[in-house]
Protein backbone atom coordinates (compact mmCIF):
# COMPACT_ATOMS: atom_id res chain seq x y z
CA UNK A 1 0.00 0.00 0.00
CA UNK A 2 1.06 3.55 -0.68
CA UNK A 3 1.48 5.41 2.62
CA UNK A 4 3.11 8.48 1.07
CA UNK A 5 -0.26 10.24 1.08
CA UNK A 6 -2.86 9.13 3.57
CA UNK A 7 -5.88 11.45 3.61
CA UNK A 8 -6.57 12.83 7.09
CA UNK A 9 -9.81 14.51 8.07
CA UNK A 10 -10.35 16.27 11.40
CA UNK A 11 -13.47 17.65 12.98
CA UNK A 12 -13.19 21.42 13.50
CA UNK A 13 -14.73 22.42 16.81
CA UNK A 14 -16.38 25.84 16.71
CA UNK A 15 -17.99 28.00 19.39
CA UNK A 16 -21.16 27.76 17.33
CA UNK A 17 -21.88 24.01 16.95
CA UNK A 18 -23.55 24.54 13.55
CA UNK A 19 -20.20 25.82 12.20
CA UNK A 20 -18.31 22.68 13.29
CA UNK A 21 -17.37 20.47 10.36
CA UNK A 22 -14.90 17.96 8.94
CA UNK A 23 -11.82 19.44 7.30
CA UNK A 24 -8.81 18.02 5.50
CA UNK A 25 -5.45 18.13 7.25
CA UNK A 26 -4.26 20.65 4.67
CA UNK A 27 -7.20 22.95 5.51
CA UNK A 28 -6.46 22.56 9.22
CA UNK A 29 -2.84 23.64 8.72
CA UNK A 30 -3.79 26.74 6.74
CA UNK A 31 -7.11 27.90 8.19
CA UNK A 32 -7.06 27.05 11.92
CA UNK A 33 -6.12 29.54 14.62
CA UNK A 34 -3.19 28.78 16.93
CA UNK A 35 -5.41 27.16 19.57
CA UNK A 36 -7.41 25.20 17.00
CA UNK A 37 -4.19 23.97 15.40
CA UNK A 38 -2.82 22.84 18.78
CA UNK A 39 -6.01 20.90 19.54
CA UNK A 40 -5.98 19.39 16.03
CA UNK A 41 -2.38 18.22 16.48
CA UNK A 42 -3.25 16.88 19.95
CA UNK A 43 -6.16 14.91 18.46
CA UNK A 44 -4.02 13.48 15.67
CA UNK A 45 -1.14 12.49 17.95
CA UNK A 46 -3.56 11.01 20.51
CA UNK A 47 -5.28 8.94 17.83
CA UNK A 48 -1.99 7.70 16.34
CA UNK A 49 -0.54 6.82 19.75
CA UNK A 50 -3.75 5.07 20.74
CA UNK A 51 -3.88 3.09 17.50
CA UNK A 52 -0.22 2.08 17.70
CA UNK A 53 -0.29 1.17 21.38
CA UNK A 54 -3.57 -0.72 21.13
CA UNK A 55 -2.36 -2.64 18.06
CA UNK A 56 0.73 -3.79 19.98
CA UNK A 57 -0.87 -4.32 23.40
CA UNK A 58 -4.04 -5.83 21.95
CA UNK A 59 -2.06 -8.81 20.68
CA UNK A 60 -1.07 -9.58 24.25
CA UNK A 61 -4.68 -9.41 25.44
CA UNK A 62 -4.33 -6.08 27.28
CA UNK A 63 -7.35 -3.82 26.84
CA UNK A 64 -7.94 -0.18 27.74
CA UNK A 65 -4.33 0.93 27.69
CA UNK A 66 -3.46 4.36 29.04
CA UNK A 67 -0.91 6.97 28.11
CA UNK A 68 0.44 10.20 29.56
CA UNK A 69 1.40 13.42 27.82
CA UNK A 70 3.86 15.86 29.35
CA UNK A 71 2.91 19.13 27.66
CA UNK A 72 4.71 22.45 28.05
CA UNK A 73 2.22 25.34 28.28
CA UNK A 74 -0.69 23.93 26.26
CA UNK A 75 -2.93 26.80 27.39
CA UNK A 76 -1.01 29.64 25.80
CA UNK A 77 -3.12 29.48 22.66
CA UNK A 78 -5.76 27.04 23.88
CA UNK A 79 -7.62 28.97 26.53
CA UNK A 80 -11.01 29.22 24.80
CA UNK A 81 -13.66 27.20 26.60
CA UNK A 82 -14.79 25.23 23.55
CA UNK A 83 -11.19 24.24 22.71
CA UNK A 84 -10.38 23.23 26.29
CA UNK A 85 -13.53 21.12 26.47
CA UNK A 86 -12.72 19.43 23.16
CA UNK A 87 -9.11 18.71 24.19
CA UNK A 88 -10.16 17.24 27.55
CA UNK A 89 -12.90 15.11 25.94
CA UNK A 90 -10.33 13.70 23.51
CA UNK A 91 -7.90 13.04 26.38
CA UNK A 92 -10.66 11.16 28.21
CA UNK A 93 -11.67 9.23 25.10
CA UNK A 94 -8.12 8.00 24.55
CA UNK A 95 -7.45 7.36 28.28
CA UNK A 96 -4.74 10.02 28.33
CA UNK A 97 -3.38 11.65 31.46
CA UNK A 98 -2.28 15.21 30.78
CA UNK A 99 0.64 16.55 32.80
CA UNK A 100 0.67 20.22 31.86
CA UNK A 101 3.41 22.68 32.70
CA UNK A 102 2.06 26.21 32.73
CA UNK A 103 2.22 29.43 34.68
CA UNK A 104 -1.41 30.27 33.92
CA UNK A 105 -3.74 30.13 36.90
CA UNK A 106 -7.06 31.18 35.37
CA UNK A 107 -9.96 29.41 37.04
CA UNK A 108 -11.41 28.65 33.58
CA UNK A 109 -8.38 26.38 33.09
CA UNK A 110 -7.57 25.12 36.58
CA UNK A 111 -11.17 24.15 37.40
CA UNK A 112 -11.02 21.53 34.66
CA UNK A 113 -8.31 19.51 36.44
CA UNK A 114 -8.86 17.33 39.49
CA UNK A 115 -5.35 17.81 40.83
CA UNK A 116 -3.03 20.79 40.47
CA UNK A 117 0.51 21.13 41.81
CA UNK A 118 2.13 24.52 41.86
CA UNK A 119 5.83 23.68 41.67
CA UNK A 120 8.82 25.98 41.44
CA UNK A 121 12.46 25.30 40.62
CA UNK A 122 14.76 26.37 43.45
CA UNK A 123 18.51 26.70 43.53
CA UNK A 124 20.18 24.53 46.19
CA UNK A 125 22.42 26.38 48.62
CA UNK A 126 26.16 26.03 48.01
CA UNK A 127 25.57 23.88 44.94
CA UNK A 128 24.98 24.10 41.21
CA UNK A 129 22.01 21.76 41.64
CA UNK A 130 18.36 22.75 41.57
CA UNK A 131 15.36 21.10 43.12
CA UNK A 132 11.58 21.20 42.73
CA UNK A 133 9.56 22.63 45.58
CA UNK A 134 5.82 22.07 45.91
CA UNK A 135 4.35 25.48 46.73
CA UNK A 136 0.65 24.55 46.63
CA UNK A 137 -1.56 21.54 45.97
CA UNK A 138 -5.19 21.98 44.94
CA UNK A 139 -7.83 19.26 44.69
CA UNK A 140 -10.81 19.96 42.45
CA UNK A 141 -12.79 16.82 43.09
CA UNK A 142 -11.94 13.25 43.88
CA UNK A 143 -8.36 12.11 43.38
CA UNK A 144 -7.29 8.49 43.62
CA UNK A 145 -4.21 7.73 45.78
CA UNK A 146 -2.16 6.66 42.74
CA UNK A 147 -2.70 10.07 41.12
CA UNK A 148 -0.77 11.98 43.75
CA UNK A 149 2.82 13.09 43.25
CA UNK A 150 5.14 11.08 45.48
CA UNK A 151 8.57 12.12 44.30
CA UNK A 152 10.00 14.42 41.66
CA UNK A 153 13.58 14.92 40.49
CA UNK A 154 14.85 17.44 37.98
CA UNK A 155 18.29 16.80 36.54
CA UNK A 156 19.80 19.02 33.91
CA UNK A 157 23.19 18.79 32.22
CA UNK A 158 25.68 21.49 33.08
CA UNK A 159 26.14 22.46 29.44
CA UNK A 160 23.92 22.51 26.36
CA UNK A 161 24.51 19.77 23.81
CA UNK A 162 23.93 20.25 20.10
CA UNK A 163 21.16 18.24 18.48
CA UNK A 164 23.29 17.76 15.36
CA UNK A 165 26.83 16.92 16.36
CA UNK A 166 29.47 16.77 13.68
CA UNK A 167 31.23 13.46 13.19
CA UNK A 168 34.97 13.65 13.86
Amino acid sequence: TDTAHIPVWLYKVDRIPANSKLRTWEEVLVENSGGELFVSCFVLISALMSYRRDSIMGKSGVKNTTRAFLIDNPFGKTSSRHLLEAMLRIAGRFHTQMICLSDLSQSSITNRFALIYQISVRQALYSRNSYLKTDEVRHNGSVRPNERLEHAVLRTPSEQMSLFQEQL
